[in-house]
């Protein structure tokens, strides 16, 4: 699994703090119910922001958006990665904070799918990212 960045991680946990309301205001590309392990079954939205000036990479982004799959031990790794990284920030999380590691862990191993298809393509996260995956949660 790759990882990414605290500075991602934290913009991800502060999300998470204020609800996860809805990413954007377009509508999402995808939408799947998902349920985690604690039994909650949430509702998971996609929404792909491509650049102006993304052109290719927008399709290899819906392409692998719309065939990445969600498998239980990637859940529990960006489970294990969420937390690794807001221990090394804050130190040691409260139940409330891991069960936000558990709500977002689907939209980050659907997301990392994405990414890895773009780089696989030619369209590296860096130095310019072209095409953004935004995920939310709804676990109401």
């Amino acid at each position: 699994m790759s990882t990414f960045g605290k500075a991602t991680t934290l913009a991800l946990l502060v999300a998470a703090a204020g609800g996860l309301a809805s990413c954007s205001s377009q509508p999402p590309d995808r939408v799947e119910e998902v349920t985690l392990a604690s039994g909650s079954v949430c509702t998971v939205e996609w929404t792909l922001e491509p650049r102006a000036n993304a052109g290719r990479a927008t399709e290899v982004a819906q392409q692998a958006l719309a065939g990445a799959t969600i498998k239980e031990q990637d859940l529990r790794n960006w489970e294990a990665t969420l937390r690794e990284e807001y221990v090394a920030e804050f130190g040691d999380p409260d139940s409330a904070k891991e069960a936000e590691f558990e709500r977002l862990a689907p939209v980050e191993v659907v997301r990392e799918q994405v990414r890895e298809a773009l780089a696989a393509h030619g369209f590296p996260d860096s130095p310019e990212r072209l095409v953004d995956v935004r995920g939310s949660t709804d676990c109401g």
